[in-house]
């Protein structure tokens, strides 16, 4: 976003956004259901934030989770933050120990997207164990982005564009289930983080036209090829 928080916090509302409806697709309408929202102090904790905010709208019951002091926000998760803090809705600060998710239908993990850099802090531990044992125990996990460090996701909500280790089945499990929030880049943007130029390109109509053969106005469509479409919808990643 070229350093432009007010930029980069207008993604930030289309991932949260995004992911709540995502969410709510696969669930079904909310009707009081009790969900936790795990968020961490950076990005992926500002995204989950807004989730929370949309959830709560859509019918939910929402208790968020912080795993740092709000003190540590900054950039586009302060003003996340602040948004979410001026709402009135309640938030807990993880003790640094396993947490009760007793009455929780739904956890909604937002604590690193994959913009972080190295290995998840081992303080992270106990918390991460017990998200994956209510997992394992039947809470549908939802994750933001990607599922932090071995969880193991029910569903990922995936932002921007769709990810090959998410799709790809040597690497796709932990991620469950995967949509795609489509954070409308502009094409500029698309393509650095695409690296066109370096072996990708932007698909478009007039790309897939200069393959198809002019077609004889009285020819049987199978004299005319066969073509392998691989494609997914606005909130599946294919």
């Amino acid at each position: 976003t070229g350093g432009n928080p007010e930029a980069g916090f207008n993604y930030m509302l289309k991932a949260g956004f995004g992911a709540a409806k995502i969410l709510e697709l696969k669930w079904g309408p909310f009707d009081g259901d009790v969900i936790t929202v795990i968020v961490g102090k950076g990005n992926n904790g500002g995204d989950g934030l807004i989730t929370a905010l949309q959830l709560k709208e859509l019918g939910a019951h929402v208790e968020v989770l912080l795993t740092n002091h709000p003190e540590n926000f900054s950039g586009e998760a302060l003003m996340a933050w602040k948004h979410y803090h001026e709402s009135g809705l309640k938030w807990s600060l993880w003790e640094g120990n396993a947490f009760n998710w007793e009455e929780s239908e739904i956890i909604v993990e937002a604590i690193l997207g994959s913009g972080a850099q190295g290995e998840v802090r081992p303080i992270l531990d106990p918390l991460l164990f017990s998200i994956q044992e209510a997992s394992d125990e039947g809470v549908f996990l939802y994750c933001i982005d990607q599922p932090c460090g071995r969880l193991e996701a029910d569903a990922t909500a995936l932002l921007g564009y769709a990810r090959w280790e998410a799709i790809d089945p040597q690497t796709a499990e932990p991620f469950g289930e995967v949509g795609v929030v489509d954070l409308e880049y502009p094409e500029t943007l698309t393509r650095e983080i695409l690296g066109i130029g370096v072996g990708a390109k932007i698909l478009d109509p007039q790309w897939y036209l200069a393959f198809l053969p002019l077609r004889d106005r009285f020819g049987d469509k199978r004299a005319h090829g066969t073509g392998l479409l691989v494609a997914g919808g606005q909130y599946m990643g294919g």
